[in-house]
């Protein structure tokens, strides 16, 4: 699915000009090919995907280290995730009339979808002046969009789950559900993102689109190598411009337990890369 940025068109072509910087400092761009890759499925999810799962883990710490505010949305991220493994098991349970199974995902899902409405907050005022103008426009645009995305998705399930009981409803209806869990999975992130000190947005915006995007919503969910490898290039140019960017270009301030904490995400990356290129 191709996103569309929420951020003004400014400061994505500000974005574009700061990651041909960053490329022309990294010494290669590193591309391998499959002859290149000895990884097997059973590898895969013993050594890569748990890693996978770690760097994820660590982009969320990383987040309310750069704003201390964004602890409170931190168990919304796994909520919003789970939107993702939701429609996975929407699509293959409930696309077939009279399935069994049907009803205790869709209640399952709608029970996320309520926590997701009844524990998203807005988003706290910042303290210092930097932000603030920014804060009131844009999160609050993101937020307020996203509350309405979120209600709109648990009316729509809901609406699904009377007609599925009442034998009268169309299962090819799951196939919306996909494109709107990710749109608002899509909107949560932005939303996250824009409460970051701005000098980071824009290398953040990238990050997620190229990296924690794929891997939260497609990779990890995945038991086989395959999606992983179809990605890794991608993945690889993403994560260690991100990782130029934040840890080695001087004109970025980053505090020491940021700069421990990428270099912890700089590792399990290389681990990765060390169990599927031998």
């Amino acid at each position: 699915m191709k996103y569309i940025s929420a951020l003004p068109k400014h400061r994505m072509i500000r974005s574009l000009l700061i990651l041909f910087l960053v490329v022309a400092s990294i010494p290669a761009a590193w591309s391998y090919s499959k002859d290149q890759m000895k990884l097997t499925d059973y590898e895969y999810k013993v050594r890569v995907r748990p890693q996978l799962r770690n760097i994820y883990q660590d982009y969320q710490t990383l987040l309310s280290y750069l704003n201390e505010d964004l602890k409170a949305y931190k168990k919304l991220f796994p909520a919003f995730q789970n939107l993702i493994a939701d429609q996975t098991k929407l699509f293959k349970t409930c696309k077939i009339a009279d399935s069994e199974n049907c009803t205790p995902v869709l209640n399952e899902v709608l029970a996320n979808t309520k926590t997701i409405l009844q524990e998203i907050e807005l988003p706290p005022i910042p303290t210092t002046s930097e932000k603030k103008n920014q804060t009131s426009i844009l999160s609050y645009k993101l937020y307020n969009e996203l509350k309405d995305k979120v209600f709109d998705y648990h009316m729509l399930l809901f609406n699904f789950h009377f007609l599925y009981n009442a034998e009268v409803h169309k299962p090819q209806q799951v196939y919306i559900f996909k494109q709107r869990s990710f749109e608002i999975y899509y909107q949560f992130n932005m939303f996250i993102i824009s409460l970051l000190p701005e000098k980071f947005e824009d290398s953040f915006q990238s990050f997620w689109n190229d990296f924690v995007r794929p891997i939260s919503s497609d990779v990890i969910f995945s038991t086989s190598k395959d999606e992983f490898i179809i990605r890794i290039n991608q993945l690889n140019m993403s994560f260690n411009i991100f990782h130029a960017y934040m840890a080695k270009r001087n004109h970025v301030e980053v505090d020491r337990k940021i700069k421990t904490l990428l270099t912890i995400m700089h590792n399990r990356w290389n681990n990765i890369l060390k169990a599927t290129l031998r």
